[in-house]
């Protein structure tokens, strides 16, 4: 079998990936593995993406249906993974930490404490042998994968990944920090991790989920995350995605908001060749809030794609999506957001918002917000942005003492830092800053004048 998954790509390699998987799902209950081959079936058919389908248009996946992937991922050496700590770990959260290697979870590397009574924090490998009946309502109903082929794949041969339930009225203090440590093989390997989210009523939490690489090598993280929103509950979750300069990253979420409920997203997104996210809010109850926010810092070569969909389906609701992008460099980006507004969502107030600086010509943005409203009754807006520092700010700039390094520099930072306002927690706010002053000293000099 290893000899014929070496000569695979694309579609034919990841069902085979499927087949040297299954056996040890045999003891798994029934309704997990019907889950797996109805997803591996939609998948086959859906196959992976080409230009051809709309939302795909401007992203090529090419390089990775002609890449042969390792089904099993390595083990890298305990001095890659003590740097790995070193590099991507925030110790200043100061909660709760679960280390995944590889998509593995690492006991040795993680803490548990600090959490209210009650909270399940474990591997979702574990939670389907202890929680299987909390989790079967759930995994695999939150983001849509009978239309996504990645979203498909990863119900499929999904392994391992995060199971956190927050028990009703409950606070976790400090953030949980779920750090996905990447690399160390010589050939290319596919990971699949998924993420399951239970957030009780009125319960309150915040999730920090870190990508870093061990090293420069070629691997797919195919990642998905579903987020269950009790009522009048609270959870920000924070993406920072720093993963290899030749890796893929793939991830979707699914948010299901009932009513009262807030929910913030915010992502960064500084590594990898090729990637994508795909966020879908359903907002399922009256009086919720929703912000969709992220911050892509792209150079050389690389390509990032953003798809969002906020379903308005009650009233009374609010919505904020900002996305912003600084480009250097031949690196391109997409963003295609859609806010819904279906017809009984009456007194909806959604905005949307794409902006983006390009520090080199040859970079390339292509943003299509979008509007589908079928309610009289709404407030909705959505606009794009896409071009150069304004030479009347830089002009000001210079004449306040700064160089033309230096100016161009504080509006760059200034252009990126806006996006942090709705970050709640200051010691992650802190740390985001950090990294746009670490990617503007590393990257934001305009390779082109």
């Amino acid at each position: 079998m290893a000899e014929i998954l070496e000569e695979r790509t694309g579609r034919e390699l990841f069902e085979e990936h499927y087949d040297v998987l299954a056996p040890a799902w045999n003891d798994a209950p029934a309704w997990l593995r019907d889950l797996r081959r109805d997803a591996m079936t939609r998948f086959s058919e859906l196959d992976l993406p080409t230009a051809r389908l709309e939302e795909w248009r401007q992203t090529s996946v090419e390089a990775l249906r002609g890449t042969s992937f390792a089904v099993e991922a390595p083990v890298p050496t305990p001095e890659a993974i003590e740097e790995g700590l070193r590099q991507y770990d925030i110790p200043e959260l100061g909660g709760a930490r679960l280390v995944f290697i590889n998509g593995r979870f690492s006991p040795e590397h993680s803490r548990i404490e600090g959490l209210p009574v009650g909270t399940v924090i474990r591997p979702l490998s574990e939670a389907l042998v202890e929680d299987g009946g909390a989790i079967e309502p759930f995994l695999g109903r939150l983001a849509p994968w009978q239309d996504h082929a990645f979203a498909a794949l990863n119900t499929a041969l999904f392994t391992d990944g995060l199971f956190l339930s927050l028990p009703t009225d409950s606070v976790i203090e400090r953030p949980i920090h779920l750090l996905h440590l990447n690399g160390g093989g010589e050939r290319p390997f596919a990971m699949h991790t998924r993420n399951l989210i239970l957030v009780g009523s009125g319960a309150k939490g915040l999730l920090v989920e870190s990508y870093g690489a061990l090293d420069g090598s070629v691997y797919f993280t195919n990642s998905v995350t579903e987020v269950e929103m009790g009522r009048d509950s609270y959870f920000d979750h924070h993406k920072i995605q720093r993963e290899s300069a030749e890796a893929f990253h793939f991830q979707s979420m699914g948010i299901h908001q009932h009513s009262g409920s807030k929910f913030d997203a915010h992502a960064m997104t500084e590594g990898g060749i090729l990637g994508r996210n795909d966020i879908y809010a359903h907002i399922d109850g009256e009086h919720c809030d929703t912000i969709l926010n992220g911050l892509y810092m792209l150079t050389g070569n690389q390509m990032f794609d953003t798809h969002t969909l906020l379903d308005h389906a009650r009233p009374h609701c609010h919505s904020r999506e900002i996305y912003k992008g600084i480009l250097n460099g031949h690196s391109k980006a997409v963003f295609r957001g859609k806010i819904l507004v279906r017809q009984h969502a009456q007194k909806t107030d959604a905005v949307q918002s794409s902006k983006n600086l390009l520090l080199s010509h040859e970079a390339q943005v292509n943003a299509q917000p979008q509007l589908e409203i079928y309610a009289d009754d709404v407030k909705c807006t959505h606009g794009a942005t896409i071009g150069q520092l304004d030479p009347d700010a830089l002009f000001y700039a210079k004449t306040r003492g700064l160089s033309e390094v230096e100016a161009k520099a504080l509006l760059t930072f200034a252009f990126a830092n806006d996006n942090l306002y709705e970050v709640v927690d200051e010691t992650v706010r802190e740390h985001l800053e950090g990294r746009i002053h670490h990617w503007l000293e590393q990257h934001g000099a305009p390779e082109e004048e």
